[in-house]
């Protein structure tokens, strides 16, 4: 049981804490893909491969996020769950993107997510390969959890999104604790990043086929999955996806890309899971953007850290163009 309000890690103190995870779990991962002899391909249960770095990268987080809240419960794609039926609790996927880590083209991630109460609310994504960090906090929006979508839930807190660029690393690949800087000395100051409204929800998403329908002398700037090609899309997108300017990307990095202006749209009709998304979820939403299902056009949410699998999904920011 929770000792404090989940609401009290929404804030820079604890983004700077879990990009510092996240950053060390990045220089593992990077130390296995500077040494391939090291890499080590093995194939869990359904098939699909985890390395040395999926591992390395797994310990560094779960310890670090059970010395930063132990009374978080974290769901990781790594190890086996003990939270029970927790409604709060971490969301890891300790490298996303393992298949992009095998073939080395850089575009895998490492995701750390507070969800709360269903929402993923605090997201970082730190990409070692591109020596880049982002983060997001969620704040006071509609409570997508519960049945009234008119009802606030005040968590007190304002969304925020910043990334790091190149933080600084530490010799030999040493941890926060053992380089005696602090986070935020560590990695060096955030950029803030644009963050744009976020407008009620409704069925039909307004908010989506305004912007689409306003710039439709433009070509929609779709993502796809780089290892999850050919799939296809709902009904309700065709008319703007026969506008697409596709480009394949892999991992969670396609969030952030959508977060920070750089594409549109990203649509997932195979199965993911909560620890693919909710990082990139949470950074989105800070944004400004949603991510909502394919066909209920409803905003996702995490409410069952036992029932890990996502439905279809579409993700999008109406951009400043």
């Amino acid at each position: 049981m929770l000792k404090v309000s989940p609401s009290l890690y929404l804030n820079q103190k604890y983004v700077h804490s879990l990009a510092a995870i996240a950053f060390d779990a990045g220089q593992a991962i990077m130390q296995v893909y500077d040494q391939p002899e090291l890499l080590r391909v093995e194939n869990k249960a359904d098939g699909s491969p985890i390395t040395l770095a999926d591992l390395c990268a797994n310990q560094i987080i779960v310890n670090g996020l059970a010395e930063l809240s132990p009374e978080i419960p974290v769901l990781s794609e790594e190890s086996p769950w003990q939270g029970g039926g927790a409604a709060t609790y971490w969301a890891v996927d300790p490298l996303d993107g393992t298949k992009e880590f095998i073939k080395r083209n850089g575009e895998f991630t490492v995701n750390i997510a507070l969800v709360i109460k269903g929402v993923a609310r605090l997201g970082v994504i730190g990409a070692p390969a591109l020596g880049t960090i982002w983060a997001g906090i969620r704040g006071d929006d509609r409570d997508l959890a519960g049945q009234d979508p008119d009802r606030v839930a005040p968590v007190g807190a304002r969304s925020w999104f910043g990334r790091l660029q190149r933080p600084k690393e530490g010799s030999g690949g040493e941890s926060a604790k053992e380089s005696g800087d602090s986070p935020s000395e560590r990695l060096g100051p955030w950029a803030e990043l644009p963050i744009l409204p976020r407008g009620a929800m409704t069925s039909t998403l307004t908010a989506l086929h305004a912007f689409w329908q306003a710039d439709e002398g433009k070509p929609i700037r779709v993502l796809g999955s780089r290892s999850h090609a050919g799939e296809d899309f709902p009904d309700w997108l065709n008319p703007y996806l026969a506008r697409a300017r596709p480009k394949a990307c892999g991992s969670s990095l396609k969030f952030c890309l959508i977060a920070q202006g750089d594409a549109d749209l990203y649509v997932r009709m195979g199965p993911t899971c909560i620890w693919d998304t909710a990082a990139g979820h949470a950074i989105l939403s800070a944004a400004g953007g949603y991510v909502v299902h394919a066909d209920t056009r409803r905003e996702l949410t995490y409410p069952d850290p036992q029932a890990v699998l996502n439905p279809a999904f579409a993700a999008y920011r109406p951009q400043q163009r």
